[in-house]
């Protein structure tokens, strides 16, 4: 049976395939569930799961339907949905992994970050 992972991310294409990419040299043949919103990290980071319109249900038909067993969070800079500085956007992420923790324990939630050269990075919490 193959892995699935529940991407949160940005819907700005740019950064979709360096996102995808990377997943999947790590988790090689994985599939990945990908939930966009404009600033994704910026949602998670000031808002309850409940305040974001169908987040939660996407979560649980990623969890509970298909297996997944890993979450990320990616964000990227120069975000039209999240016009902020990248030190926020870090920290954004950072909170977002924590609240995707508190609400769904026992699911690893990682972040991931796109910086101005387009390469992702991990983002510790």
């Amino acid at each position: 049976m193959s892995q699935w992972i529940c991407l949160l991310t940005c819907m700005d294409g740019r950064i979709q395939r360096p996102v995808l990419e990377f997943l999947l040299e790590r988790h090689p043949g994985a599939f990945i569930d990908t939930i966009t919103e404009p600033g994704m990290d910026g949602l998670l980071a000031t808002h309850r799961l409940e305040e974001i319109p169908g987040l939660l249900r996407k979560l649980e038909i990623s969890f509970e339907v298909h297996g997944a067993r890993a979450v990320y969070v990616a964000g990227h800079t120069d975000c039209a949905g999240n016009p902020v500085d990248d030190a926020v956007h870090l920290a954004h992420i950072r909170r977002g992994i924590h609240l995707l923790t508190e609400h769904f324990p026992g699911i690893p939630v990682r972040g991931l970050w796109v910086g101005p050269t387009w390469k992702v990075a991990s983002v510790e919490a």
